[in-house]
């Protein structure tokens, strides 16, 4: 039998069962097979069309932008590039920024959405 939470929460509901199979054996039977039977998550979650489709797309276009960002990241390395281009290294760092704020955003939505797959 699965039990959520840590080993704490199991020493106390092993006490708990226990004193319920002592204080009454056949509710404590019925009980336990009623628990047994339920399914972990009671609320059932469909995701639409469009969740599904983004929650495969989510992954390839983060992965995306952080390729996007090591390759401009490489070169701003290029010592040369402040003082042959100084105003392309500012708009490459400003893009930087840019793609780390867009990979957090469709972090969270890929986190949103894959606690909604799996009925969080």
């Amino acid at each position: 039998m699965e039990n959520p939470g840590g080993f704490d929460d199991w020493i106390a509901t092993k006490t708990r069962m226990q004193a319920m199979a002592k204080s009454s054996p056949a509710k404590a039977e019925t009980k336990a097979g009623a628990v047994a039977a339920a399914p972990r998550n009671t609320r059932a979650v469909k995701m639409s069309y469009n969740e599904t489709r983004d929650l495969e797309r989510l992954p390839k276009e983060i992965e995306a932008l952080e390729a996007e960002q090591r390759g401009l990241q490489e070169k701003l390395l290029d010592p040369n590039v402040y003082r042959n281009a100084p105003t392309d290294a500012a708009v490459w760092q400003a893009r930087i920024e840019a793609i780390d704020q867009q990979v957090l955003e469709k972090m969270g939505q890929w986190e949103a959405l894959e606690q909604k797959r799996l009925g969080e």
